[in-house]
């Protein structure tokens, strides 16, 4: 690795503030799989603007997986969507205060089934594969998103 990615790597990693970490390389991307204790989405939007756009994913069991472009290399912009639920809710992600965001969620078939428990706060559990743009699109309807790898969960609230 240049040292111009390996500055970029150690960016991203002082950004969510973690010393270990595992990594993967290709000739043009490295991949980075990280267990940060519990951060605002704020982070991952900080990760996206240093140096460009970037893939991120939350898997609540294993991690963040963070894929970056190295140096000189370049890559077709991925078209993302991310899908907003429209029927009825099923009786277990039925919330009167959090609908708009579980939407989001249950949107999205990657995301697998998860719990969610309501006190204050909303929190999921079990979810795997949240996409930084399904956080973002939950962010978006007016919640305040933190991801907590260690609990293995997401905390929602107004």
């Amino acid at each position: 690795m240049c040292p111009e990615d390996e500055d970029y790597m150690n960016a991203v990693l002082r950004t969510l503030s973690v010393e270990k970490y595992k990594l993967s390389e290709t000739p043009t991307r490295f991949k980075l799989i990280v267990q940060p204790d519990a951060f605002e989405l704020k982070k991952l939007h900080d990760i996206q603007h240093i140096k460009g756009p970037v893939g991120i994913e939350v898997d609540l069991k294993r991690g963040v997986f963070i894929e970056c472009l190295k140096t000189g290399s370049s890559r077709k912009r991925r078209r993302v969507s991310v899908a907003n639920f429209t029927g009825t809710l099923p009786k277990t992600y039925r919330t009167k205060k959090y609908e708009k965001a579980i939407r989001w969620l249950v949107g999205d078939e990657d995301t697998c089934a998860f719990t969610i428990k309501e006190d204050k706060n909303l929190i999921v559990r079990n979810a795997e594969c949240v996409t930084y743009h399904l956080l973002k699109c939950i962010e978006d309807c007016g919640f305040r998103v933190v991801v907590n790898v260690p609990q293995g969960q997401l905390e929602l609230s107004v």
